[in-house]
């Protein structure tokens, strides 16, 4: 079975959202100096992407590689699409706990090469002081200065507070295990495969 995603109906969804970030709101191109602190900022010891760089390489070489690097990506943006390197990754299957003939008990990784995490880096930093303005702020995870923890005290709280006043309360949780693995993704040349 394939999941199909209705594009008119997704368009017509994200177009009623009030919250967007406007195009004067980021540099469009990443400089020198925000690629050097990204590259200084990576542990080492990481596994590489199908290329097989790792981090220790780009730390290493820097100063011969970071003009370069900032070429390629300001021609990405240019170009408006990332270059076949940047939008690869080796997968690879590492075993949970449990009967490992049963496949919910293996967790696909995606290895990335390192150019690419370069890359993703300095726009997570870039976003981070934007994000507030387009997130809620019921969404706890994963913001800066937010923490889940706030959504289970303020279910606890409502709890609390219906049983006191003896009002009605419905709660409903979702449970989104896999939910990306189940929908389809357009690529530039078609469909990606969807596993089930």
């Amino acid at each position: 079975m394939r999941a199909c995603t209705d594009g008119a109906l997704m368009d017509t969804f994200l177009g009623c959202l009030d919250r967007r970030l406007g195009d004067e709101s980021m540099e469009p191109e990443l400089s020198a100096e925000e690629l050097t602190r990204a590259v200084r900022s990576f542990n080492q010891d990481k596994a590489p992407g199908p290329d097989g760089i790792p981090a220790e390489f780009y730390q290493a070489f820097w100063d011969l590689l970071k003009e370069d690097l900032a070429e390629v990506f300001r021609a990405a943006y240019r170009e408006g699409r990332l270059g076949a390197s940047l939008r690869q990754s080796a997968v690879a299957l590492v075993p949970k706990k449990g009967d490992l003939k049963d496949l919910r008990h293996w967790r696909l990784i995606n290895l990335l090469s390192t150019d690419y995490k370069i890359m993703a880096k300095v726009l997570m930093r870039r976003f981070q002081h934007l994000i507030t303005s387009v997130v809620g702020p019921d969404q706890t995870c994963s913001i800066p200065g937010r923490s889940i923890n706030d959504n289970l005290l303020l279910v606890r709280d409502v709890i609390i507070h219906s049983g006191e006043r003896r009002s009605p309360l419905g709660l409903l949780s979702l449970d989104q295990e896999k939910a990306f693995d189940r929908r389809r993704h357009q690529a530039p040349g078609g469909d990606l495969p969807v596993r089930q």
